[in-house]
Protein backbone atom coordinates (compact mmCIF):
# COMPACT_ATOMS: atom_id res chain seq x y z
CA UNK A 1 0.00 0.00 0.00
CA UNK A 2 1.18 3.39 -0.88
CA UNK A 3 1.70 5.58 2.41
CA UNK A 4 -0.85 8.59 2.39
CA UNK A 5 1.95 11.29 2.36
CA UNK A 6 3.17 10.12 -1.08
CA UNK A 7 1.00 12.37 -3.21
CA UNK A 8 3.80 14.23 -5.70
CA UNK A 9 2.77 11.75 -7.98
CA UNK A 10 -0.86 13.46 -8.61
CA UNK A 11 0.34 16.89 -8.64
CA UNK A 12 2.74 16.83 -11.04
CA UNK A 13 2.47 18.71 -14.12
CA UNK A 14 3.72 16.71 -17.09
CA UNK A 15 4.86 18.16 -20.28
CA UNK A 16 6.32 15.31 -21.94
CA UNK A 17 5.96 11.52 -21.57
CA UNK A 18 9.37 10.75 -20.86
CA UNK A 19 9.30 12.98 -17.64
CA UNK A 20 6.08 11.41 -16.59
CA UNK A 21 7.68 7.76 -17.13
CA UNK A 22 11.19 9.03 -15.10
CA UNK A 23 9.12 10.56 -12.22
CA UNK A 24 6.96 7.38 -11.72
CA UNK A 25 10.23 5.71 -10.95
CA UNK A 26 10.98 7.79 -8.65
CA UNK A 27 7.93 7.39 -7.00
CA UNK A 28 8.04 3.90 -7.34
CA UNK A 29 11.88 3.54 -5.79
CA UNK A 30 10.99 6.03 -2.61
CA UNK A 31 7.76 3.41 -1.74
CA UNK A 32 9.98 0.41 -2.21
CA UNK A 33 12.86 2.03 -0.08
CA UNK A 34 10.28 3.55 2.58
CA UNK A 35 8.42 0.15 2.69
CA UNK A 36 12.34 -1.86 2.92
CA UNK A 37 13.05 0.53 5.87
CA UNK A 38 9.72 -0.09 8.20
CA UNK A 39 10.23 -3.65 7.52
CA UNK A 40 14.13 -3.33 8.70
CA UNK A 41 12.61 -1.53 11.87
CA UNK A 42 10.63 -4.25 12.70
CA UNK A 43 13.55 -6.79 12.61
CA UNK A 44 14.02 -8.44 9.41
CA UNK A 45 17.30 -8.15 7.19
CA UNK A 46 18.08 -6.29 4.52
CA UNK A 47 17.40 -8.34 2.12
CA UNK A 48 14.85 -10.03 3.28
CA UNK A 49 13.31 -6.55 3.99
CA UNK A 50 13.80 -5.64 0.19
CA UNK A 51 12.46 -9.16 -0.97
CA UNK A 52 9.13 -8.82 1.13
CA UNK A 53 8.32 -4.81 0.44
CA UNK A 54 9.00 -5.41 -3.92
CA UNK A 55 6.83 -8.54 -3.25
CA UNK A 56 3.70 -6.75 -1.30
CA UNK A 57 4.19 -3.77 -4.03
CA UNK A 58 3.14 -5.93 -6.87
CA UNK A 59 4.18 -6.10 -10.46
CA UNK A 60 6.09 -2.62 -11.04
CA UNK A 61 5.49 -2.41 -14.88
CA UNK A 62 1.48 -2.62 -13.90
CA UNK A 63 1.97 -0.11 -11.16
CA UNK A 64 4.13 2.10 -13.36
CA UNK A 65 1.29 2.48 -16.26
CA UNK A 66 -1.43 2.96 -14.27
CA UNK A 67 0.21 5.98 -12.41
CA UNK A 68 1.36 7.21 -15.78
CA UNK A 69 -2.34 7.28 -17.47
CA UNK A 70 -4.17 8.43 -14.28
CA UNK A 71 -1.07 11.37 -13.43
CA UNK A 72 -1.63 12.16 -17.33
CA UNK A 73 -5.52 12.44 -17.27
CA UNK A 74 -5.36 14.75 -14.22
CA UNK A 75 -2.91 16.84 -16.00
CA UNK A 76 -5.16 16.96 -18.72
CA UNK A 77 -8.64 17.82 -17.09
CA UNK A 78 -6.53 20.06 -14.60
CA UNK A 79 -5.03 21.98 -18.19
CA UNK A 80 -8.52 22.09 -19.33
CA UNK A 81 -9.78 23.29 -16.60
CA UNK A 82 -7.30 26.53 -16.79
CA UNK A 83 -7.88 27.57 -19.70
CA UNK A 84 -11.78 27.13 -19.54
CA UNK A 85 -11.55 29.60 -16.25
CA UNK A 86 -8.83 31.73 -18.43
CA UNK A 87 -11.10 31.62 -21.56
CA UNK A 88 -14.42 32.84 -19.31
CA UNK A 89 -11.81 35.61 -17.70
CA UNK A 90 -10.77 37.04 -20.67
CA UNK A 91 -14.50 37.13 -22.13
CA UNK A 92 -15.83 39.07 -18.97
CA UNK A 93 -13.10 41.75 -19.54
CA UNK A 94 -13.87 41.55 -23.68
CA UNK A 95 -17.43 42.31 -23.25
CA UNK A 96 -16.76 44.88 -20.39
CA UNK A 97 -14.29 46.30 -23.01
CA UNK A 98 -16.83 46.17 -25.63
CA UNK A 99 -19.44 47.52 -23.86
CA UNK A 100 -17.11 50.85 -23.25
CA UNK A 101 -16.38 51.47 -27.44
CA UNK A 102 -20.16 51.19 -28.96
CA UNK A 103 -19.37 53.37 -32.12
CA UNK A 104 -16.00 50.52 -32.76
CA UNK A 105 -18.43 47.70 -32.20
CA UNK A 106 -20.99 48.85 -34.36
CA UNK A 107 -18.83 49.83 -37.15
CA UNK A 108 -17.32 46.19 -36.97
CA UNK A 109 -20.34 44.48 -36.97
CA UNK A 110 -21.78 46.65 -39.94
CA UNK A 111 -18.84 46.20 -42.08
CA UNK A 112 -17.91 42.39 -40.98
CA UNK A 113 -22.18 41.73 -41.45
CA UNK A 114 -21.86 43.48 -45.18
CA UNK A 115 -18.70 42.24 -46.33
CA UNK A 116 -19.94 38.51 -44.88
CA UNK A 117 -23.15 38.71 -45.87
CA UNK A 118 -22.88 39.78 -49.20
CA UNK A 119 -20.53 36.88 -50.05
CA UNK A 120 -22.62 34.33 -48.44
CA UNK A 121 -25.37 35.64 -50.70
CA UNK A 122 -23.23 35.00 -53.88
CA UNK A 123 -21.72 32.29 -52.86
CA UNK A 124 -25.65 30.64 -52.83
CA UNK A 125 -26.37 31.46 -56.48
CA UNK A 126 -22.31 30.04 -57.44
CA UNK A 127 -23.20 27.39 -55.28
CA UNK A 128 -26.32 26.04 -57.26
CA UNK A 129 -24.17 26.56 -60.54
CA UNK A 130 -21.46 25.00 -59.67
CA UNK A 131 -21.35 23.04 -56.61
CA UNK A 132 -24.59 21.50 -55.37
CA UNK A 133 -26.14 18.59 -57.50
CA UNK A 134 -29.80 18.54 -58.35
CA UNK A 135 -31.85 17.45 -55.42
CA UNK A 136 -33.86 14.70 -55.45
CA UNK A 137 -31.09 12.87 -57.47
CA UNK A 138 -29.50 9.14 -56.09
CA UNK A 139 -26.00 9.06 -55.48
CA UNK A 140 -25.42 12.02 -57.74
CA UNK A 141 -21.43 11.55 -58.01
CA UNK A 142 -22.23 8.53 -59.90
CA UNK A 143 -23.77 9.93 -62.76
CA UNK A 144 -22.48 12.41 -65.45
CA UNK A 145 -23.19 14.37 -68.31
CA UNK A 146 -21.54 13.45 -71.34
CA UNK A 147 -19.71 16.28 -73.60
CA UNK A 148 -17.83 15.84 -77.02
CA UNK A 149 -14.66 17.80 -77.31
CA UNK A 150 -13.13 18.30 -80.45
CA UNK A 151 -10.99 20.72 -82.79
CA UNK A 152 -13.18 21.46 -86.05
CA UNK A 153 -12.25 21.78 -89.56
CA UNK A 154 -11.14 25.82 -88.89
CA UNK A 155 -8.71 24.35 -86.08
CA UNK A 156 -11.14 25.92 -83.67
CA UNK A 157 -11.31 23.62 -80.13
CA UNK A 158 -15.21 23.05 -79.59
CA UNK A 159 -16.99 21.53 -76.76
CA UNK A 160 -20.29 20.11 -77.42
CA UNK A 161 -23.10 20.01 -74.61
CA UNK A 162 -25.00 17.70 -77.18
CA UNK A 163 -25.33 15.10 -79.51
CA UNK A 164 -27.18 14.16 -82.44
CA UNK A 165 -29.66 10.92 -82.67
CA UNK A 166 -27.27 8.92 -84.32
CA UNK A 167 -24.75 10.05 -82.30
CA UNK A 168 -26.88 9.10 -79.16
CA UNK A 169 -27.68 5.89 -80.48
CA UNK A 170 -24.19 4.68 -81.20
CA UNK A 171 -22.83 5.74 -77.59
CA UNK A 172 -26.10 3.74 -76.52
CA UNK A 173 -25.06 0.56 -78.02
CA UNK A 174 -21.39 0.79 -77.39
CA UNK A 175 -22.02 1.28 -73.06
CA UNK A 176 -20.75 -1.20 -71.11
CA UNK A 177 -23.59 -3.95 -69.61
CA UNK A 178 -25.07 -2.17 -66.35
CA UNK A 179 -24.34 1.04 -66.83
CA UNK A 180 -27.24 3.20 -67.94
CA UNK A 181 -27.57 6.33 -70.22
CA UNK A 182 -31.03 8.53 -70.93
CA UNK A 183 -31.26 11.55 -72.70
CA UNK A 184 -33.08 14.62 -72.74
CA UNK A 185 -34.01 17.75 -74.72
CA UNK A 186 -35.43 20.72 -73.21
CA UNK A 187 -36.96 23.65 -73.77
CA UNK A 188 -40.04 26.71 -72.78
CA UNK A 189 -43.23 26.14 -74.17
CA UNK A 190 -46.95 27.37 -73.50
CA UNK A 191 -48.68 24.96 -70.36
CA UNK A 192 -51.82 24.96 -72.00
CA UNK A 193 -54.11 24.98 -75.20
CA UNK A 194 -54.53 28.60 -75.77
CA UNK A 195 -52.03 31.32 -76.09
CA UNK A 196 -52.76 32.86 -72.44
CA UNK A 197 -52.15 29.35 -71.05
CA UNK A 198 -48.64 30.03 -68.64
CA UNK A 199 -45.38 29.29 -70.18
CA UNK A 200 -42.77 26.44 -68.55
CA UNK A 201 -39.94 23.94 -69.12
CA UNK A 202 -40.94 21.07 -70.72
CA UNK A 203 -37.76 17.83 -70.94
CA UNK A 204 -38.02 15.37 -73.80
CA UNK A 205 -36.49 12.33 -72.81
CA UNK A 206 -35.29 9.40 -74.16
CA UNK A 207 -33.97 6.01 -72.49
CA UNK A 208 -35.28 5.85 -68.48
CA UNK A 209 -34.26 9.34 -67.49
CA UNK A 210 -35.74 8.60 -63.80
CA UNK A 211 -33.98 5.23 -64.06
CA UNK A 212 -30.78 6.40 -64.73
CA UNK A 213 -30.96 9.87 -61.97
CA UNK A 214 -32.42 7.33 -59.42
CA UNK A 215 -35.17 9.76 -59.70
CA UNK A 216 -38.49 8.64 -57.29
CA UNK A 217 -42.01 8.73 -58.95
CA UNK A 218 -44.78 10.36 -56.03
CA UNK A 219 -47.71 9.13 -57.85
CA UNK A 220 -48.56 7.07 -60.51
CA UNK A 221 -45.74 5.48 -62.10
CA UNK A 222 -42.63 6.06 -64.55
CA UNK A 223 -42.59 5.30 -68.40
CA UNK A 224 -42.53 1.79 -69.74
CA UNK A 225 -39.59 0.76 -72.08
CA UNK A 226 -41.85 0.98 -75.18
CA UNK A 227 -42.94 4.63 -74.47
CA UNK A 228 -39.75 6.38 -74.77
CA UNK A 229 -38.38 4.11 -77.72
CA UNK A 230 -37.55 6.25 -80.78
CA UNK A 231 -40.00 4.77 -83.00
CA UNK A 232 -42.60 4.68 -80.97
CA UNK A 233 -45.65 7.68 -80.64
CA UNK A 234 -46.92 7.61 -77.06
CA UNK A 235 -48.55 10.58 -75.99
CA UNK A 236 -47.94 10.02 -71.88
CA UNK A 237 -46.22 12.58 -69.51
CA UNK A 238 -44.97 12.68 -66.49
CA UNK A 239 -45.67 16.56 -64.51
CA UNK A 240 -43.75 18.11 -61.62
CA UNK A 241 -45.54 17.98 -58.12
CA UNK A 242 -45.78 21.83 -58.11
CA UNK A 243 -47.74 21.42 -61.24
CA UNK A 244 -49.86 18.89 -60.43
CA UNK A 245 -50.89 20.65 -57.52
CA UNK A 246 -51.49 23.67 -59.17
CA UNK A 247 -53.51 21.94 -61.45
CA UNK A 248 -55.28 18.84 -59.45
CA UNK A 249 -54.78 19.84 -56.10
CA UNK A 250 -52.54 16.80 -55.08
CA UNK A 251 -50.34 14.15 -57.06
CA UNK A 252 -52.73 11.16 -57.34
CA UNK A 253 -55.27 13.38 -58.45
CA UNK A 254 -53.07 13.74 -61.10
CA UNK A 255 -52.78 10.46 -62.45
CA UNK A 256 -54.80 10.11 -65.42
CA UNK A 257 -55.92 13.70 -66.28
CA UNK A 258 -55.23 15.06 -69.64
CA UNK A 259 -52.25 17.41 -70.20
CA UNK A 260 -51.88 20.12 -73.08
CA UNK A 261 -49.00 21.52 -74.94
CA UNK A 262 -50.69 23.85 -77.11
CA UNK A 263 -52.23 21.57 -79.82
CA UNK A 264 -50.76 18.30 -78.63
CA UNK A 265 -52.81 16.22 -76.05
CA UNK A 266 -50.67 13.89 -73.49
CA UNK A 267 -52.38 11.20 -70.08
CA UNK A 268 -50.42 12.43 -67.16
CA UNK A 269 -48.89 8.86 -66.06
CA UNK A 270 -46.72 9.83 -63.13
CA UNK A 271 -45.75 13.08 -61.00
CA UNK A 272 -42.50 13.25 -59.88
CA UNK A 273 -40.88 13.46 -56.23
CA UNK A 274 -41.05 17.01 -55.07
CA UNK A 275 -37.69 17.25 -54.47
CA UNK A 276 -36.83 16.68 -57.88
CA UNK A 277 -37.04 19.26 -61.04
CA UNK A 278 -35.21 17.92 -63.56
CA UNK A 279 -30.84 18.61 -63.95
CA UNK A 280 -31.16 21.71 -65.14
CA UNK A 281 -30.78 25.34 -64.02
CA UNK A 282 -34.26 25.50 -64.97
CA UNK A 283 -36.91 23.95 -63.16
CA UNK A 284 -38.76 21.48 -65.71
CA UNK A 285 -42.54 21.35 -65.38
CA UNK A 286 -43.10 17.61 -67.39
CA UNK A 287 -41.04 15.00 -69.30
CA UNK A 288 -42.65 13.54 -72.31
CA UNK A 289 -41.01 10.96 -74.62
CA UNK A 290 -38.75 12.28 -77.23
CA UNK A 291 -40.92 10.88 -80.26
CA UNK A 292 -44.01 13.28 -79.23
CA UNK A 293 -41.76 16.70 -79.83
CA UNK A 294 -43.84 19.13 -81.62
CA UNK A 295 -41.59 18.93 -84.73
CA UNK A 296 -41.53 15.57 -85.72
CA UNK A 297 -44.88 14.34 -84.59
CA UNK A 298 -45.90 14.45 -88.82
CA UNK A 299 -43.07 12.78 -89.63
CA UNK A 300 -42.88 8.73 -90.18
CA UNK A 301 -42.04 7.13 -86.51
CA UNK A 302 -38.54 6.89 -85.52
CA UNK A 303 -37.23 9.31 -88.68
CA UNK A 304 -36.34 12.42 -86.54
CA UNK A 305 -33.40 9.43 -84.94
CA UNK A 306 -31.74 9.01 -88.29
CA UNK A 307 -30.90 12.94 -88.21
CA UNK A 308 -27.34 13.51 -88.36
CA UNK A 309 -26.98 17.09 -88.36
CA UNK A 310 -29.46 17.65 -85.43
CA UNK A 311 -27.64 18.20 -81.97
CA UNK A 312 -30.24 18.30 -79.30
CA UNK A 313 -29.70 15.53 -76.62
CA UNK A 314 -28.16 16.23 -73.17
CA UNK A 315 -26.96 12.91 -72.71
CA UNK A 316 -26.39 11.36 -68.59
CA UNK A 317 -24.58 8.32 -67.64
CA UNK A 318 -24.54 6.55 -64.98
CA UNK A 319 -21.61 4.03 -64.24
CA UNK A 320 -21.83 0.71 -61.79
CA UNK A 321 -18.79 1.89 -60.43
CA UNK A 322 -16.15 4.62 -60.72
CA UNK A 323 -13.44 2.25 -61.78
CA UNK A 324 -15.65 1.46 -64.97
CA UNK A 325 -15.37 5.51 -66.44
CA UNK A 326 -12.46 5.08 -68.52
CA UNK A 327 -13.86 1.99 -70.34
CA UNK A 328 -17.27 3.91 -70.73
CA UNK A 329 -15.17 6.52 -72.41
CA UNK A 330 -13.56 4.70 -74.58
CA UNK A 331 -16.08 3.35 -75.52
CA UNK A 332 -18.48 6.38 -76.31
CA UNK A 333 -15.16 7.97 -78.26
CA UNK A 334 -15.09 5.06 -80.23
CA UNK A 335 -19.15 5.20 -81.02
CA UNK A 336 -18.73 9.20 -81.45
CA UNK A 337 -15.97 8.67 -84.23
CA UNK A 338 -17.95 6.23 -85.99
CA UNK A 339 -21.25 8.02 -86.16
CA UNK A 340 -20.04 11.59 -86.56
CA UNK A 341 -21.67 13.65 -89.22
CA UNK A 342 -18.40 15.03 -90.28
CA UNK A 343 -15.64 12.87 -90.28
CA UNK A 344 -13.00 15.46 -91.01
CA UNK A 345 -13.36 16.19 -87.65
CA UNK A 346 -12.56 13.25 -85.82
CA UNK A 347 -8.96 12.90 -85.63
CA UNK A 348 -9.02 15.29 -82.17
CA UNK A 349 -12.65 14.18 -81.36
CA UNK A 350 -13.00 12.68 -77.41
CA UNK A 351 -15.76 12.09 -75.65
CA UNK A 352 -15.35 13.35 -71.74
CA UNK A 353 -17.35 13.87 -68.80
CA UNK A 354 -18.49 16.64 -66.30
CA UNK A 355 -20.22 16.38 -63.00
CA UNK A 356 -23.72 16.33 -62.84
CA UNK A 357 -23.15 19.08 -60.24
CA UNK A 358 -21.52 21.66 -63.02
CA UNK A 359 -24.91 23.20 -64.50
CA UNK A 360 -23.68 25.21 -66.83
CA UNK A 361 -21.50 22.85 -69.76
CA UNK A 362 -17.56 23.80 -70.24
CA UNK A 363 -16.82 26.51 -72.74
CA UNK A 364 -20.58 28.20 -72.51
CA UNK A 365 -20.96 31.60 -73.32
CA UNK A 366 -24.63 31.61 -71.62
CA UNK A 367 -25.93 34.56 -69.33
CA UNK A 368 -25.86 32.61 -66.60
CA UNK A 369 -21.76 31.81 -67.27
CA UNK A 370 -21.25 35.82 -67.12
CA UNK A 371 -23.41 36.48 -64.03
CA UNK A 372 -21.34 33.79 -62.39
CA UNK A 373 -18.00 35.06 -63.13
CA UNK A 374 -19.16 38.89 -62.34
CA UNK A 375 -20.28 37.57 -58.82
CA UNK A 376 -17.56 35.73 -58.49
CA UNK A 377 -14.90 38.91 -59.15
CA UNK A 378 -17.26 41.13 -56.89
CA UNK A 379 -17.16 38.60 -54.25
CA UNK A 380 -13.84 38.64 -54.41
CA UNK A 381 -13.61 42.38 -54.28
CA UNK A 382 -16.29 42.59 -51.14
CA UNK A 383 -14.06 40.52 -49.27
CA UNK A 384 -11.08 42.38 -49.41
CA UNK A 385 -13.12 45.66 -48.81
CA UNK A 386 -14.49 44.33 -45.55
CA UNK A 387 -10.66 42.42 -44.31
CA UNK A 388 -9.71 46.18 -45.18
CA UNK A 389 -11.83 48.12 -43.82
CA UNK A 390 -11.99 45.91 -40.05
CA UNK A 391 -7.94 45.84 -40.22
CA UNK A 392 -8.43 49.13 -40.20
CA UNK A 393 -10.66 49.36 -37.28
CA UNK A 394 -8.76 47.06 -35.34
CA UNK A 395 -5.75 49.05 -35.83
CA UNK A 396 -7.59 52.11 -34.82
CA UNK A 397 -8.60 50.61 -31.76
CA UNK A 398 -4.94 48.75 -30.83
CA UNK A 399 -3.23 52.52 -31.14
CA UNK A 400 -5.87 53.71 -28.90
CA UNK A 401 -5.10 51.20 -26.26
CA UNK A 402 -1.15 51.57 -26.20
CA UNK A 403 -1.01 53.07 -22.80
CA UNK A 404 -3.38 50.46 -21.46
CA UNK A 405 -1.40 47.42 -22.94
CA UNK A 406 1.93 48.82 -21.43
CA UNK A 407 0.19 49.61 -17.70
CA UNK A 408 -0.86 46.10 -18.13
CA UNK A 409 2.37 44.78 -19.05
CA UNK A 410 4.49 46.25 -16.43
CA UNK A 411 1.88 45.43 -14.09
CA UNK A 412 3.18 41.54 -14.93
CA UNK A 413 0.52 40.60 -17.43
CA UNK A 414 2.35 37.38 -19.94
CA UNK A 415 2.59 38.37 -23.48
CA UNK A 416 1.03 34.97 -23.86
CA UNK A 417 -1.81 36.07 -21.76
CA UNK A 418 -2.26 39.11 -23.28
CA UNK A 419 -2.32 38.01 -26.96
CA UNK A 420 -5.19 35.68 -25.74
CA UNK A 421 -7.46 38.19 -24.71
CA UNK A 422 -7.06 40.51 -28.04
CA UNK A 423 -7.85 37.29 -29.94
CA UNK A 424 -10.90 36.59 -28.03
CA UNK A 425 -11.91 39.98 -28.40
CA UNK A 426 -11.89 39.27 -32.67
CA UNK A 427 -13.39 35.81 -31.64
CA UNK A 428 -16.53 37.97 -29.82
CA UNK A 429 -16.59 40.72 -32.91
CA UNK A 430 -16.69 37.90 -35.25
CA UNK A 431 -19.41 36.02 -33.94
CA UNK A 432 -21.05 39.68 -33.47
CA UNK A 433 -20.35 40.04 -37.36
CA UNK A 434 -21.74 36.50 -38.22
CA UNK A 435 -24.87 36.85 -36.80
CA UNK A 436 -25.64 39.95 -38.08
CA UNK A 437 -24.21 39.04 -41.55
CA UNK A 438 -26.60 35.63 -41.97
CA UNK A 439 -29.51 38.56 -41.94
CA UNK A 440 -27.46 40.30 -44.00
CA UNK A 441 -27.24 37.24 -46.57
CA UNK A 442 -30.91 36.34 -46.63
CA UNK A 443 -32.24 39.27 -47.41
CA UNK A 444 -29.47 39.71 -50.87
CA UNK A 445 -29.54 35.85 -52.10
CA UNK A 446 -33.20 36.20 -51.94
CA UNK A 447 -32.98 39.67 -54.17
CA UNK A 448 -30.00 38.60 -56.04
CA UNK A 449 -31.76 35.40 -57.48
CA UNK A 450 -35.07 37.20 -58.23
CA UNK A 451 -33.15 40.66 -60.20
CA UNK A 452 -30.41 38.34 -61.74
CA UNK A 453 -31.82 34.35 -62.34
CA UNK A 454 -35.41 34.68 -62.17
CA UNK A 455 -35.58 31.48 -64.34
CA UNK A 456 -33.44 29.57 -62.29
CA UNK A 457 -35.09 26.58 -60.18
CA UNK A 458 -33.44 27.05 -57.17
CA UNK A 459 -34.80 24.51 -54.81
CA UNK A 460 -33.17 25.12 -51.83
CA UNK A 461 -33.10 28.11 -49.53
CA UNK A 462 -31.47 31.54 -49.90
CA UNK A 463 -28.61 30.77 -46.94
CA UNK A 464 -28.30 27.22 -45.73
CA UNK A 465 -26.43 25.44 -43.80
CA UNK A 466 -23.89 25.04 -46.65
CA UNK A 467 -23.21 28.71 -47.28
CA UNK A 468 -23.42 29.64 -43.54
CA UNK A 469 -20.59 27.03 -42.93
Amino acid sequence: MIRPGIKKIFRLAFHRREDASRDVSDEIRLHVELRTAQLMREGLSPDAARAEAERKFGSPDDVRRTMEETATHREAVMRNREWAESFVQDLRYVLRSLRRSPTFVVSATLTLALGLGANAALFSILDRLYLEAPAGVTAPDRVVRLYVDFTNSRKQRQVLSVLSPPNWKAVQAALPAGDRMAGYRSQTTRLGADDSAPRGAVSWVIGDLFGTLGARIAAGRNFEQDEVRPETFAPVAIVASTLARERFGDERSAIGKPFDLGSHRYTIIGVADPAFRGTELDGIDAWLPMGTQGPWVNRAPGQWYEEKGTLSIHTLVRSVAASSMPTIQAAATAALKGSWANPRDTSSLNASFGSLKQMIPPGSRGGEEAIATRLAVVAFVILLIACANVANLLLARALQRRREIGVRLALGVSRTRLVAQLLTESVVLAAIGCAAAVLVAVWTASALRHALLPRVQWGVPAVGLRVIA
